[in-house]
């Protein structure tokens, strides 16, 4: 820094800046540049100069003013000649972001924090230690020679000896540091040997414009993202939405058929002369039971002697059985099987069997005799009925046989008055 000039590489290089900073702006850029009179140390003769060239171009870049902190002269203590003291972080934070704190309080009517207002230098009695405090001597004081350099010797820090040590940083900076007061406030790097490479001030630009290019179209990427996905998500809320109404639309639908059909039951059970209530589940089943019949299944034909059972459990096949040439009954019953649940049997007609099945309404399982021993449906018992039944019977019997010998009495008649026309009585 000893031995920088203003020439038209630097001149390049700080437009380039400006204009990065312009793109990188979305609303206003902001410029700030330290007052040359925080480093007396940095070669006062030309270095003022420099840093007022430097805010004279950003300034007729601009159009805008250029802060520089100089209200914070005195109150911002050195640790070397370029960086500020770790004891100073607090007040450096404080110069950094007041400039934009005070855009915001006067353009947006917002309240400056109690942290960030101005707070008066500290006096030369307060207790903070000598080493810290910069003393002005007689032989340091020089007149106002060039513009931005007439009062950079007055904060000069007394000059480094053996016998002072710098004073231990302390253990935390304050939370307000911002990431301009970290990079003000890192160690001086070491000196690197390798040579610089000097460039034209056409190189300069073209490559902070390509940089900056660069970053706009990284920036213009990762909005074309977040934008992709924001879309992304609101088809995905409205696909949601929209299945949500379906589902909501079907279940109205599905309770609609099931009343209609409850009324449909107990219209039937009226004009057969009952008024006994349907026997179904509440609430259905989500799906009906068993969710698929066998092949050849006919378990619903409203003709009892036409159904056609497949068991659920091993997928026999049982038809109705057929009364006995013999007896004239079903000794076995009407079906070699039974329903799983059948509460529901004989409370609607045989009708509605299938739609209350389709709609969730009853248990229609069924489980044959012969493999899964379910109970036999239909059959008659014979051996304990009552003594009335028994009798009926009987009658019944002893009627038929009456009948029988009358029809048989009837047949010998013909024959008797035929031989006994035959039979001459004068013979």
């Amino acid at each position: 820094m000893d031995e920088q000039t203003w020439d038209s590489h630097v001149e390049a290089c700080l437009r380039g800046m400006v204009h990065t900073a312009t793109l990188k702006s979305s609303r206003r850029a902001m410029f700030f540049l330290n007052d040359p009179r925080f480093f007396p140390d940095v070669n006062p003769q030309s270095f003022p100069e420099l840093m007022g060239r430097a805010r004279d171009l950003i300034s007729s870049e601009t159009s805008q003013d250029v802060f520089d902190g100089a209200s914070f002269l005195g109150r911002v203590k050195l640790c070397d000649r370029m960086h500020f003291a770790p004891q100073s972080t607090e007040e450096v934070a404080r110069m950094y972001a007041e400039p934009f704190v005070n855009h915001m309080v006067q353009h947006h009517g917002l309240e400056l924090p109690e942290a960030l207002r101005p707070q008066p230098a500290p006096s030369a009695s307060s207790d903070e230690p000598a080493s810290l405090r910069p003393s002005a001597k007689a032989e340091d004081v020089r007149p106002p020679a060039k513009t931005y350099a007439a009062e950079a010797d007055h904060i000069r820090p007394p000059a480094k000896t053996d016998d002072v040590r710098p004073p231990a940083p302390q253990a935390q900076p304050p939370a307000i540091m911002t990431s301009v007061a970290k990079a003000h406030l890192r160690p001086p790097a070491k000196a690197s040997t390798a040579k610089i490479r000097r460039v034209s001030p056409g190189q300069g630009a073209r490559a902070c414009l390509d940089q900056a290019r660069k970053e706009q179209q990284a920036d213009e990427e990762e909005e074309r993202r977040e934008a992709l996905k924001k879309r992304k998500e609101e088809a995905e809320a409205r696909e949601a939405a929209l299945e949500e109404k379906r589902r909501r639309d079907a279940d109205a639908a599905a309770a609609e058929r099931r009343r209609r059909l409850i009324e449909e039951m107990r219209a039937g059970n009226r004009m057969n002369g009952r008024e006994q209530e349907p026997v179904l589940r509440y609430p259905p089943f989500v799906r009906p039971v068993p969710y698929q019949l066998g092949a050849g299944d006919d378990r619903f034909n409203p003709e009892k002697k036409y159904r056609i059972y497949v068991c659920d459990g091993c997928g026999h096949i049982v038809p109705f059985s057929k009364k006995s040439e013999d007896t004239g009954y079903r000794a076995h019953g009407e079906f070699q099987g039974s329903y799983q649940d059948n509460s529901w049997a004989g409370t609607f007609p045989a009708r509605f069997m299938q739609r209350a099945y389709e709609e969730g309404l009853i248990d229609a399982t069924w489980y044959c005799t012969q493999i899964c021993l379910a109970p036999v449906t239909g059959l008659k018992d014979r051996t304990t009925r009552t003594a009335w039944h028994r009798s009926r019977v009987a009658a019944a019997r002893s009627w038929k046989k009456r009948k029988d010998d009358d029809a048989a009495l009837l047949c010998v008649l013909p024959c008797a008055v035929f031989s006994c026309c035959e039979t001459n009585p004068l013979d």
